[in-house]
């Protein structure tokens, strides 16, 4: 599967390099600040997308590492395209947030995946 990572902060560049392991096509990743884009994409010869639909286009699923404020939005959008999602928790901000993703998974028939810590 070809996969796009939506954040490349602290935590998107976790799941960068660990994407990077995996079988996963990483065909790049979206972050609003160009400076660092540049420089992630450098650093992990990894390609960024200037613009995230561009990138939303040219793979099969998400990995979204963006703050919690974004994570709807982003999320809604990508599974109205049939992208299946990997999200760093927390899933939304709120409940009916949530709940209108888990409908929409349904009615495009995507995986919706939350990313939690196991504590063992």
């Amino acid at each position: 599967m070809r996969i796009g990572l939506v954040g490349v902060g602290h935590l998107g560049k976790i799941h960068l390099r660990c994407l990077l392991k995996t079988k996963f096509i990483v065909e790049g990743f979206f972050d609003t600040n160009q400076e660092v884009s540049d420089q992630i994409a450098t650093e992990y010869n990894v390609k960024a997308f200037r613009d995230f639909d561009s990138m939303l286009d040219a793979v099969d699923c998400i990995d979204i590492v963006s703050p919690t404020v974004f994570h709807f939005e982003i999320a809604k959008k990508a599974i109205i395209k049939g992208k299946h999602i990997f999200i760093e928790k927390p899933l939304t901000e709120t409940t009916e947030q949530a709940r209108e993703l888990v409908s929409l998974a349904i009615k495009y028939n995507v995986i919706v995946q939350v990313y939690m810590q196991c504590p063992y």
